[in-house]
């Protein structure tokens, strides 16, 4: 049955030659051959041929029949045929190969424990995950003591206890180095003697976290100060304003803006204003409670959210103390700059029922302690909101006036003090409003510097200016030189000499009949770059005048550097020169110390003749004011110049 030959056909063949491998039909004809020294019995595995298709596997046990002379003389043998269980054994331990080389190779790491948690095998990328050398220093130690967290390691005593699975579980492991990872860990508890087993995979995913952390933190934090930003500002706020109505409880929104910071960040460079604004964001955060929200709003703009706030006493004390931490010096670079901030606060519910309207009013508020004078905070008004929509207004409608050519200049003579000869003018521009009237620049050209408009108004007033001056000398009033302001805006754009060539050429107008008024407060705030632009300035043969003296920063240091033609004293040491002697001698003195630095000097807002007096004898060159004449138009100026 074994083979499926009958008795009939194996009778009389030798026994090797029913053997199915060569080599063991040999080994067996060699034991017959040599039977009188085989050691009986014998206990052998053979691979027989069979009918059925393929050979069987007979496992032998074979005794010897001795004749009288001890002479073996026949060998019985049994069989038993295993081909069944060889095979079933074969596959098993290849099954167990390829498990163990699975095992072993494996990039997850792969790990045995028992039911009370320890490590019973595990793979070479199991160790090293946790940063072990070898399987063989972690196996024993308890599964549970390797999670960071005590919600990952209940949840792995769970998993024993209730005999379930753990799928996709992220978890925070301890590495060997003290280190904490995650891991992405499947694991299933498996029933058996000694109370069973745990099999599961790890997969170290700390990149993948750290990735995602990244993204939450772009998505939620500003990068440079790490303080929230608007979206995470939104989100706490509308939480707070929740709990706020339930509780019946007031918060407070600030919004805060960093005093001079434009300063600072042209000034010393970028470097130097983030850092200015990661010490601000610090400082910002020292003055409230950890419930409290500081966030970044963008720029120099943060926002601060007091939510549960018991008195009104309490805001103020923030506030008061925001102002006194503000006033201390930053120290950049090895400098020390000061930067306060002005602050609005809105309340709820008195200044608004939802995020948009409190932050809305708020930033209502702040711009009017910017129009205050800066380092101080205003909380909201109703009325404010009437001046911001006067404001926005205004903007819109100077918008228009740029586009359909609203304004329009007029001169201001400047005479020689000597011969009392007008020897120059000043282009002083107007807006003629639709409904207002003419509007004299105090009322639009600093609204004009903070949106960027002054840049297409100053370029229309340079280009009108060089055309006019040509039609007075054409008309006759030739040798005179045209001053124009430059603003902050305008003075710190880098295309600011190739603009001015290139209408001077448009224009046909002479470099050294055109002269540029800068005020000190501009010329002060940026020493190297004002340095280099006034400089190419002159290179173009243009001449520059220090406008409003003495009411900036008044650094004589700084002014003996910059290559100025002309100092203009502010009318504000003029007028009472009469009657003050200490205005007379800050005028007396600045006279002097332009002499000494070779500029000509000019006195603004001359009135009376005493005053020019006053001028003439302390050795002033030239006056400008309504004791000479007040800003004409160009025919009124035409007529006034021919009358001299």
């Amino acid at each position: 049955q074994t083979t499926g030959f009958t008795q009939d056909s194996v009778r009389g063949r030798a026994l090797w030659s029913l053997v199915h491998d060569e080599e063991d039909a040999r080994a067996l004809q060699s034991l017959f051959e040599s039977i009188d020294t085989a050691r009986f019995p014998l206990q052998h595995e053979t691979k027989f041929l069979s009918i059925h298709g393929g050979p069987r596997i007979v496992q032998w046990s074979s005794s010897s029949l001795p004749d009288a002379q001890d002479a073996v003389r026949f060998v019985v043998g049994t069989g038993i045929d295993v081909t069944e269980r060889r095979q079933a054994e074969l596959a098993l331990r290849e099954s167990e190969e390829r498990y163990r080389e699975l095992f072993e190779s494996n990039l997850a790491g792969v790990y045995r424990s028992t039911g009370d948690g320890r490590i019973l095998d595990c793979n070479d990328s199991f160790a090293r995950i946790l940063g072990y050398e070898s399987p063989a220093e972690i196996l024993a130690l308890p599964a549970a003591a390797l999670y960071d967290a005590p919600e990952h390691r209940d949840a792995f005593m769970d998993l024993v206890k209730d005999r379930r699975v753990l799928t996709n579980h992220e978890a925070t492991l301890v590495r060997r180095d003290g280190r904490t990872i995650w891991v992405l860990e499947n694991a299933v508890f498996r029933e058996g003697p000694g109370g069973g087993l745990v099999l599961g995979t790890l997969f170290d995913i700390t990149d993948r976290k750290r990735a995602e952390e990244d993204l939450q933190r772009l998505a939620y934090f500003d990068a440079l100060t790490n303080l929230p930003n608007r979206t995470l500002f939104d989100d706490r706020i509308d939480i707070a304003l929740a709990q706020a109505r339930y509780s019946k409880q007031p918060l407070a929104v600030l919004f805060i803006d960093l005093d001079r910071f434009k300063v600072v960040n042209d000034s010393l460079g970028h470097k130097a204003g983030d850092e200015l604004l990661r010490q601000a964001a610090q400082r910002l955060k020292s003055c409230v409670y950890e419930s409290d929200t500081v966030a970044r709003l963008g720029g120099d703009e943060f926002l601060l959210l007091l939510p549960r706030l018991s008195n009104a006493r309490d805001i103020v004390q923030v506030l008061q103390k925001i102002l006194g931490r503000f006033r201390q010096p930053f120290h950049l670079d090895g400098r020390e700059v000061y930067a306060t901030v002005s602050m609005g606060v809105s309340m709820f519910p008195e200044d608004g029922a939802d995020a948009e309207s409190l932050v809305k009013n708020a930033d209502t508020a702040m711009y009017r302690a910017k129009h205050q004078g800066r380092d101080r905070y205003e909380t909201y008004a109703p009325s404010m909101n009437e001046k911001a929509m006067e404001r926005i207004a205004l903007e819109t409608r100077l918008h228009r006036a740029v586009e359909r050519g609203e304004f329009v200049l007029h001169y201001q003579p400047i005479a020689n003090l000597a011969s009392d000869r007008v020897v120059a003018l000043e282009a002083l521009a107007r807006w003629r409003h639709r409904t207002q009237g003419l509007l004299r620049p105090d009322l639009f050209i600093p609204l004009a510097e903070e949106t960027g408009l002054i840049v297409p108004i100053g370029q229309w007033i340079l280009r009108t200016a060089c055309r006019d001056l040509a039609a007075l000398a054409r008309g006759g009033h030739a040798g005179l030189v045209m001053t124009v302001n430059l603003s902050a805006r305008q003075f710190a754009r880098p295309e600011l000499a190739s603009e001015i060539a290139g209408i001077l050429e448009e224009t046909g107008t002479s470099p050294h009949s055109l002269a540029f008024e800068i005020t000190e407060t501009v010329a002060l705030a940026h020493t190297e770059e004002t340095k280099r632009t006034l400089e190419t300035l002159r290179a173009l043969g243009l001449k520059v005048s220090l406008d409003d003296f003495g009411t900036g920063y008044s650094s004589l240091s700084y002014l003996k550097r910059f290559p100025f033609d002309t100092l203009k004293i502010d009318r504000s040491f003029i007028q009472d020169i009469t009657t003050s002697s200490s205005d007379l001698a800050i005028a007396r003195a600045s006279i002097a110390f332009a002499h000494d630095l070779g500029l000509r000097v000019v006195a603004e807002g001359v009135e009376t003749e005493e005053q020019k007096a006053l001028l003439v004898a302390h050795g002033c060159d030239e006056m400008q004011g309504y004791l000479l004449s007040p800003p004409l138009p160009l025919g009124e100026l035409e007529t006034f110049l021919r009358g001299r």
